[in-house]
């Protein structure tokens, strides 16, 4: 039987019309074909000549007085046929409770919903993915742009602990878009568009993609859910800003030490600094985007302290450039930022002075 991933409740699926195939094969009533007839409001007199059948067994009767009930009532329902086998005066209580367990198994087997087919699909290739995923927290930057994962669990991506083993980061990753994909099943494009863009899983990804559109129709998928514009504080909006923007600057910045030096007081704590120049490489750059996070959520201004230096490496300007042109729509903005450069010019007069405008050239 074919899969339908219309949703519908178990109470809607009880309320819908049996089969008489259905009927014949799951609720045979044997002797109390009369009563349940009777129960169903069928015509006595048409009963009657039904059991007016010379040679008919009980389950041939059984089957007549069915026919006649799903041709001559346009609202039978399933429900009906429960209600009629467990009155007292029919009690086929155990037979009841066998045609309900079998009309559950058939819901589950027939209408399965998009999100639960979603999950299926990602969880056929949880096992892929841990093994392909070699840089889990480049990856959980990635989707935290895309709105994949919580801002919580990057977090713990991007916390740092030697105690954590890769694998450990990967269980993080994996369970956090399993729960995502629970929530809304259209995220499971999301992420297959995220990981077919690292090396390592976009084979995984097309194939998850794949199965995506081979099982959810398209009239499933239509809705396109709009992002929704960010109400609340200006530390709400301008964090926003940055998530928007957070895939090219966890792939951009190459000099995460540098970027630590210039933004350390203002921005970043010592705490922070020291634990950049610690660790090196991808764990340098993650706790450099924490800290700034957590700057940003502090003090929506220093998002605007980003954009400078952002503005003073040839990688990263043009980020700068797209982060200032959202902020300035969001936020009332004075173009004489003088002060800023300054600042961060005497403090590393080797960096190339970009004025704040508009543009990064």
């Amino acid at each position: 039987m074919a899969t339908q991933h219309k949703e519908i409740s178990f109470d809607a699926f009880l309320s819908s019309t049996p089969t008489i195939k259905e009927l014949t094969e799951h609720v045979n009533v044997s002797n109390n074909w009369y009563l349940v007839g009777t129960m169903l409001e069928l015509d006595q007199k048409r009963l009657k000549s039904i059991e007016a059948h010379v040679g008919h067994t009980d389950a041939h009767k059984t089957v007549a007085m069915f026919n006649l009930w799903l041709e001559t009532t346009p609202t039978a329902s399933r429900r009906q046929v429960l209600e009629a086998m467990r009155v007292d005066a029919v009690e086929e209580i155990t037979l009841a409770h066998k045609y309900e367990m079998h009309l559950m198994e058939l819901h589950q087997t027939i209408y399965v919903p998009p999100s639960t087919e979603a999950v299926l699909i990602l969880q056929r290739n949880i096992q892929s993915l841990s093994k392909a995923l070699v840089s889990p927290v480049q990856v959980s930057q990635l989707l935290y742009c895309k709105r994949c994962i919580s801002e919580a669990t990057l977090d713990e991506m991007e916390r740092i602990d030697h105690r954590r083993s890769l694998d450990d980061k990967k269980t993080t990753l994996l369970t956090a878009m399993k729960e995502t994909v629970s929530n809304d099943y259209r995220k499971l494009k999301d992420i297959a568009t995220v990981l077919s863009d690292v090396e390592e899983t976009r084979d995984i990804a097309n194939e998850m993609m794949t199965k995506y559109e081979e099982k959810i129709p398209q009239e499933e998928d239509g809705t396109v859910v709009q992002p929704q514009e960010v109400v609340g504080s200006n530390a709400n909006r301008a964090s926003d800003i940055l998530r928007n923007n957070y895939s090219a600057l966890s792939q951009s910045i190459t000099q995460p030490v540098h970027v630590a030096r210039l933004l350390h007081g203002e921005v970043i704590s010592d705490e922070a600094l020291s634990c950049v120049m610690y660790n090196r490489g991808f764990d340098s750059r993650a706790v450099l985007l924490k800290a700034i996070r957590d700057a940003v959520h502090s003090n929506y201004k220093h998002l605007e302290l980003f954009v400078t230096v952002l503005r003073k490496f040839s990688e990263t300007a043009h980020i700068g450039d797209t982060i200032f042109e959202e902020y300035r729509k969001h936020f009332s903005y004075d173009d004489d930022v003088s002060e800023n450069e300054v600042f961060f010019a005497e403090r590393n007069r080797d960096f190339q002075e970009r004025p704040m405008s508009t543009s990064s050239e």
